[in-house]
C-alpha cells in the first residue's frame, strides 16, 4: 500500500483503504457475487469480493500502464472526471467494493488517460464480465452458477492481519498501562 499523497483521500482510512463505488447492472452484480462465492476457495479464486474486484483492477493498470505509458503510471486523473453512465440505465445502481485509495485512484488515472471506455463504470462492469466468464468457464462448464445467498460476505485475509495486529496493539497496551 502507497502512502503516497494521491491516496490520501479524504474518506479513506488510516489504512488506506474506503469505499468505492461503480455503477453497474443488478445482473452483473449477482453474476459475478455468484461466481466469487461458488469459488472463493478455489486456487484462483479470492476470499472477498472486493480483493476480487481489487485484483481486476490491478490488472488492469497495469495492462493500461505498459500498453499506453510505457509502463509507468498515469498522471492522476481529475477528482471530477465521471465519464458518461452506460446507454441503459434501468436495472443499474451504484455497487460499493472495498478497495485501498491508491488502487481507485490508479485505475481511475488510467481510465481517463486512455479513455478506452466511456467511463470509469463501464470499464469495470467489462473486467467483471470477462472475470464472470472465466469463472464460470473454468469451474461450471460455462454455465453462470447459482445466486450467492443474500449474507455472502468474504474475509480478505489481509483485513484480517490488521485488525488482528489492531487488537494485539491495543491489549498490549493496556495491559502495560495498568501494571
Amino acid at each position: 500500500m502507497s502512502t503516497d499523497k494521491r491516496s490520501q483521500s479524504p474518506r479513506a482510512t488510516a489504512n488506506g483503504y474506503r469505499s468505492q463505488s461503480y455503477y453497474l447492472s443488478d445482473d452483473l452484480h449477482r453474476r459475478i457475487k455468484a461466481a466469487w462465492w461458488a469459488t472463493r476457495t478455489q486456487s484462483d479464486g479470492a476470499p472477498s469480493l472486493s480483493l476480487l474486484v481489487s485484483r481486476l483492477l490491478e490488472t488492469e493498470s497495469l495492462r493500461l500502464e505498459r500498453e499506453h505509458n510505457a509502463g509507468k503510471r498515469f498522471p492522476a486523473a481529475p477528482t471530477s472526471a465521471r465519464g458518461r453512465r452506460s446507454e441503459h440505465l434501468s436495472g443499474h445502481r451504484s455497487r460499493t467494493y472495498y478497495l485501498t485509495s491508491d488502487l481507485h485512484d490508479r485505475i481511475k488515472a488510467a481510465w481517463w488517460a486512455t479513455q478506452e471506455q466511456p467511463s470509469l463504470s463501464i470499464l469495470v462492469a467489462a473486467l467483471l464480465e470477462v472475470e464472470a466468464g472465466r469463472l464460470e468457464r473454468a469451474h461450471n462448464a460455462g454455465e453462470p452458477f447459482p445466486p450467492a445467498p443474500a449474507s455472502a460476505r468474504g474475509v480478505d485475509p489481509e483485513a484480517a492481519r490488521r485488525q488482528g495486529q489492531f487488537m494485539t496493539n491495543l491489549w498490549a497496551g493496556i495491559r502495560g498501562g495498568s501494571e
